[in-house]
């Protein structure tokens, strides 16, 4: 939850992204017996301008396979659904593409959320993506990509949700070809 409550002091309040945190913070109160919070709104001074998330964040590359790497701490490909799993979403659900350090944490180090409507579609993650700024994605050599269709919205992941994962890969990769193939137990 404290996770949580420090990502949403990076995010653009009453952002889809920041409801979403919101709803998260809710739901890790509930479950932990505590009572429920107010929402908070950080205040400006404590907002980080180099970590917004947008909606609309997605960049170029549509080669097949991984291509040279690009300059800088990036990530770019393309996520698509498996067709066998398209009648088992709507096409509102959220996607969350992510990506998360190789080695330990799994929380993610860049996020960005999209529908399933928007698939397939080009990513590009970044440090202007970053869930926390002491947290960013050129801190890693190496980096699994994700993307998930969250049918609660929630950028947690669920029992039930699909999912689909790179192997690691080297920051700067792109090309990456992601399918979302897999339901979360």
């Amino acid at each position: 939850m404290e996770y949580w409550e420090r990502t949403r002091q990076t995010v653009e309040p009453g952002s889809p992204i920041a409801q979403s945190i919101e709803g998260s913070i809710a739901e890790a109160r509930q479950l932990a017996g505590m009572p429920a919070a107010a929402a908070a709104t950080p205040p400006p001074a404590s907002r980080t301008a180099a970590a917004p998330m947008a909606n609309d964040a997605v960049g170029a590359s549509k080669s097949a396979g991984v291509s040279a790497p690009m300059a800088g701490g990036k990530v770019a490909g393309t996520v698509r659904l498996a067709p066998t799993l398209a009648p088992s979403v709507s096409p509102d659900d959220s996607v969350y593409i992510f990506a998360r350090p190789a080695d330990g944490s799994r929380m993610p180090l860049a996020l960005v959320r999209k529908q399933v409507k928007d698939l397939p579609i080009d990513f590009t993650l970044d440090d202007t993506m970053a869930m926390s700024p002491s947290a960013r994605l050129s801190d890693h050599g190496e980096v699994i990509v994700g993307a998930r269709v969250s049918r609660s919205g929630s950028p947690m992941p669920q029992s039930g949700d699909f999912e689909g994962l790179t192997q690691p890969v080297k920051l700067g990769s792109a090309g990456l070809a992601l399918v979302i193939d897999r339901r979360l137990p």
